[in-house]
């Protein structure tokens, strides 16, 4: 619970969530720029062939929602262009997504999901039939969600229209693609390294099929690194702002200041990097080396079983409150999903306590109104299962959850 000080502000005994913090010699690899262009040119190389097996299977880009803009343009660029024909998406999804797709097309469709999020495989299949391009996404990286993706993913293979498939992983944790696997269930596989670790951006565009690998071989990148315009600001006030969020962390007085805890900051640079997104020209910019270079240090199967623990505890120390649905239990992403008819008001209550908690998504006009997403976008509010976060922060969110009014 927060106490007060004089100035009428809140100081928080513990904080919990908002922006993943940076510390100033962590930050430095951003902001210094000093490793020499070999070196940065090996980060890239590494984390492309980490995750692709092969470096040229991969490319390593800004944003999740650049590389879903890339590989729209791929595909449109094989298939001579289809600047007019529907892209089928889901009707859980963030309205950046939607936005990126409409820039690619004035047509969009949305096939229904069942009520665990999982796609209604026949609704699937109708809508597929009609579109070029279908956007899939394991949501949480909820291990019952990808076996539901990997058995439909052959049938949406073989429809005589051949939509190109794109499977968006953004929130799940990253891992290394098995090319002999994914290639039955998708075109194309997006990641996005900022979602679940401290890093400015990074995302990796993985070819998974053959006749990806020949699209994204045609294809030309912009330089790996820039020094400077609008790309290189993203970056840098991103940084700028994860080191605030970690000064006031450490400072040793947690109170609740905008202009001291770096939410400010925070929010100024995401309004960069949507107006950035917004220009499809930005999309091919590479993403930063240093990010690159972070990712390939950490030691990423202790991540994962850090990752899928912290999600385990959060699932049984919820289990029995009948407030509380829980509908993934095997989540290994950026958060366990719970439904609170109550989400809002606990929200609210939970910021004035030191506990910040993502919402995924607020609903877009955009998004048609269905009934089996109704509730998500209603209720859910996401316990963050962070690789970079403590047993104490779990503990923390579990009980403000169990002991909310």
């Amino acid at each position: 619970m927060p106490m007060m000080e004089d100035m009428n502000r809140r100081i928080f005994s513990t904080v919990v969530g908002g922006e993943l913090p940076l510390s100033p010699k962590e930050a430095r690899a951003w902001l210094d720029g000093s490793d020499g262009e070999k070196k940065q040119k090996k980060a890239i190389e590494d984390v492309c062939r980490w995750f692709g097996g092969e470096a040229d299977r991969t490319l390593w880009l800004r944003y999740g929602r650049s590389a879903f803009g890339v590989a729209l343009d791929l595909s449109e660029g094989f298939r001579g262009g289809f600047r007019d024909a529907p892209i089928a998406l889901p009707p859980y999804i963030c309205k950046e997504v939607i936005f990126k797709a409409q820039s690619h097309s004035p047509s969009l469709m949305f096939y229904d999901l069942c009520e665990n999020l999982a796609p209604n495989a026949n609704d699937l299949m109708d809508i597929a039939r009609q579109a070029s391009a279908v956007l899939t996404c394991a949501y949480f990286g909820s291990k019952s969600l990808d076996e539901h993706l990997a058995d439909i993913g052959p049938r949406l293979r073989k429809l005589p229209n051949n939509p190109w498939i794109i499977e968006d992983r953004a929130m799940a944790l990253p891992e290394q693609v098995k090319i002999s696997n994914s290639a039955k269930r998708c075109d194309f596989m997006i990641f996005s390294l900022r979602k679940s670790y401290p890093v400015p951006d990074g995302a990796a565009l993985v070819a998974c099929s053959d006749r990806a690998l020949e699209a994204m071989s045609r294809w030309r990148t912009t330089a790996l690194e820039t020094k400077d315009g609008d790309s290189a600001r993203c970056v840098r006030e991103k940084v700028l702002a994860k080191v605030r969020r970690h000064d006031w962390l450490n400072s040793g007085r947690l109170v609740d200041d905008p202009a001291a805890n770096g939410l400010r900051e925070s929010i100024a640079s995401e309004a960069f990097i949507d107006d950035l997104n917004a220009d499809n020209s930005t999309d091919s910019l590479g993403g930063s080396a240093a990010s690159a270079a972070y990712f390939m240090s950490r030691d990423k199967a202790t991540d994962r079983r850090t990752v899928h623990a912290r999600a385990q505890s959060i699932v049984e120390g919820l289990r029995g409150d009948p407030s509380v649905k829980a509908p993934l239990k095997d989540c290994t992403g950026i958060a366990v999903p719970v439904l609170l008819h109550d989400r809002d008001k606990f929200t609210k209550e939970a910021r004035s306590q030191g506990l910040f908690l993502p919402v995924h998504w607020p609903k877009e006009n955009e998004i048609p109104d269905r009934t089996e997403t109704r509730r998500w976008y209603e209720e859910e509010v996401g316990i963050p299962t962070l690789a970079t976060s403590s047993p104490r922060d779990i503990d923390f969110m579990i009980e403000r959850l169990r002991a909310r009014r």
